[in-house]
This record gives C-alpha cells, structure tokens and sequence, in this order.
C-alpha cells in the first residue's frame, strides 16, 4: 500500500509542477526586431542592441534585417508566419520602411536620436537627468546650461532637462531651431555672452550644423574656458570636456521592457531617453579648465581623450 501511495503522490507532484510552469510558457511573447543591412563598423552597433533585448523574460525575438533591395511583400509574409506580439524597429531606415506599410501592430523605434509625437520610442539621446548630475559633480560652480534644440522632435526631452535642472540650481537656456541656419545664429548669440560659470550642451539633434559651428564652439570654449559636453564621444574627441552616450546592450534590455510595457498596453505612449550610459572624457580640455583627475576619477569614464 505504501508504494501505491508513494506512486500516486509522484503524479500528484509532476502535475502540480506542470500546472505551475505553464504560465511561463504561455507568458512569452514574440517580438520582430528589423534593422538595416549597413556594413562595418556601424552593424556592430545593431547587433549589440539586439544581444540587448534578447536578454528580456517573456520575450522571443526573430531578427528581420532591411536594405533597399528589401519587399514589403517578403516582409509581410514574415509578419503572417510568426505573427509577432511587437515590431521593434532600429534606425530611421527601418523606420521609414515600416512605417510606410501602416501595420496594426504595436511598433517600438530605436536607434534614432529625435523621435516623432505619435512613436514609441526610446532615443538615443541620453536621459538629462544622468547628464545634468555628471555636469554637476564635475563642476559645481556652473549657473547656466544653453541648448539648441529642433521643438518638432525634441521638445518632450527639453521638458525634462527643465525639471532636472531647476533641481540641481541650474538655469537652463534653450532656444528653439528649426533649421541649421536658425541654429547657427542662435550659437553666435549664445558664444556673445557665455561666461565662465556656463556650459553649452551639444545633445545629437537634427538642426545642429556640426561641420559649421562646432568648431567655433569648441575654440570659445578653449579660450573663454567654459564647459562643452554632449551626447557624442566625437565632439570630446575634437576638445568638449565630456559626453554621455549610449550603452547599446544596455540600451537594448531597456527596449526589450518597454516592448513588453506596450504589448501588455501598461501606456498609451512610450517615449524614453536611454538610461544605459558609456562615457568619455578630454583630460587636455579638463586640464585646461583648471580640473585635474585622478586615476580613480578617470576609471569612471569609458574612454579617455587624448589616448593615453
């Protein structure tokens, strides 16, 4: 009798385990990540977004990568075969792409830097706030920070900067462009009446005429010796002090939770800054600024100009 029992109790036992495992079997969901086909180095940057998001529970992703030979036929037939939950879109490529088929599927976009009213997204600028806190600890003293910024894609970040500025006893000047032109005058005026205790910020938006202005930026930094910093490790490299810039693995985790915000309708609308940061720094602009860094402080940044 008791082999009877101990046998009925096995049972017993495997079917409340398979009770009890079924839900996270049926919890996950399928999501279709498309990305450009681009050559190296820039591929590499998509794959460890995705590598990212394959990290999220409940999330089985199938890749989808687009180029201009690509067909909305070819792609649909791939949407009716795994009938994603979620389409996870990277780069304005993608974007345009998918956004051209107007699917009845929830849509995340990444990998772009301005995002449109209407989109989930979640943008490769970095979230102000871990900015503002880094411009902060690095220079207490700073009064006022200017940007110039596009009011059609970025206006939603720029709140944000506001809240968290006002926070850390920060006076932040931003000024609306809409067109490079606009923006390069408005960084003249800016250049007329910067002062020591201020800070030009440099985040990665459409109407920055980089190639015009950056370089008269940078040379006023040099000389009247105020803080530049960014969200672009190419501008540190050319003499700004710091940026801020996106961790793409990281980044890519955070969109696979967001992905599943949306899928279980959590929000009308996701639309985030990427809060997975690297960062570099100029030790020669540092210098020059009358800042000096020990080997602990640089081991807080991920990379280092001039390479030492």
């Amino acid at each position: 009798m008791g082999n009877k029992y101990f046998k009925y109790w096995q049972y017993g036992a495997v079917l409340i385990a398979c009770l009890f495992s079924w839900p996270a079997f049926s919890s996950n969901y399928t999501a279709l990540v498309v990305y450009p086909d681009v050559g190296k180095p820039f591929n590499q940057v998509y794959e460890n977004i995705i590598s990212g998001i394959v990290t999220t529970d409940n999330l089985e992703v199938t890749k989808y990568k687009y180029d201009d030979s690509s067909s909305s036929d070819a792609f649909l037939k791939q949407l009716h075969n795994i009938k994603p939950k979620i389409i996870i879109v990277l780069g304005n490529k993608s974007y345009h792409f998918v956004k051209s088929l107007k699917l009845n599927i929830p849509t995340i976009i990444s990998a772009v830097f301005e995002v449109l009213p209407k989109d989930n997204c979640i943008c490769m600028n970095i979230e102000p706030s871990l900015v503002f806190k880094r411009l902060k600890k690095m220079h207490g003293d700073i009064k006022r920070v200017f940007v110039v910024f596009n009011p059609s894609t970025n206006q939603w970040m720029i709140k944000k900067a506001y809240d968290i500025a006002d926070k850390l006893n920060i006076k932040l000047v931003a000024k609306q462009a809409k067109s490079s032109f606009d923006a390069a005058k408005i960084y003249k005026d800016i250049l007329s009446v910067i002062k020591q205790t201020d800070a030009i910020w440099l985040p990665v938006d459409s109407v920055f005429p980089s190639d015009v202005i950056l370089p008269e930026i940078l040379q006023s930094a040099w000389d009247n010796k105020f803080i530049v910093f960014s969200t672009s490790p190419a501008y540190v490299k050319q003499g700004g002090l710091f940026a801020m810039y996106p961790d793409n693995k990281g980044m890519g985790h955070q969109i696979g939770k967001v992905s599943l915000d949306v899928i279980k309708q959590k929000h009308r609308t996701i639309r985030e800054n990427t809060i997975y940061s690297k960062s570099a720094i100029n030790i020669r602009t540092g210098h020059h600024l009358g800042m000096r860094f020990n080997d602990n402080q640089l081991s807080g940044f991920d990379v280092v100009f001039p390479n030492r």
